[in-house]
């Protein structure tokens, strides 16, 4: 949750075999959607989010063919 004009960064984390994880947040392979810029915009590399108006939307982080999303709710 963020207010309008508060940003607040993202992250994604890879899962890889034998357990290994890996902050994939800012690596070259990642990118990021709002699924309603209205709400908020996220920097399409590096996940920053910035709310612009109220209300709530979905992040969508992409790596590698396989996604995953979260809610992202916007204050006044």
């Amino acid at each position: 949750t963020i207010r309008v004009g508060e940003q607040a960064q993202m992250r994604v984390r890879g899962i890889y075999p034998r357990g290994c994880v890996q902050d994939e947040t800012e690596g070259s392979a990642t990118t990021w959607e709002s699924s309603d810029k209205d709400v908020f915009k996220i920097r399409r590399k590096g996940g920053v989010v910035t709310g612009i108006g109220p209300g709530v939307a979905t992040a969508e982080a992409k790596l590698r063919g396989k996604s995953d999303t979260a809610l992202v709710t916007v204050l006044p």
